[in-house]
């Protein structure tokens, strides 16, 4: 398994969310993206998708930095 930073990822990913993804993150966690909607600030898009944090029966929607995610691929 590799990681790739600085693209968008794609649903079923799994995306490394922290403070290199926006300044409201403080800590680092894994983020299932469920879908990638665009945003009209330019670098930002919003990921859907589930927070293991919270459990898979709730779904979020993080509004974060492109060049500060990491992909699990």
């Amino acid at each position: 398994m590799s990681a790739v930073c600085g693209v968008l990822p794609r649903a079923g990913e799994t995306v490394l969310i922290g403070p290199s993804a926006g300044p409201h993150f403080s800590t680092n966690y894994w983020f299932r993206v469920t879908g990638v909607r665009s945003s009209s600030e330019n670098g930002w898009v919003y990921l859907d998708g589930f927070d293991p944090l919270v459990g898979d029966d709730t779904e979020r929607s993080l509004f974060v930095r492109i060049e500060g995610l990491v992909i699990r691929r």
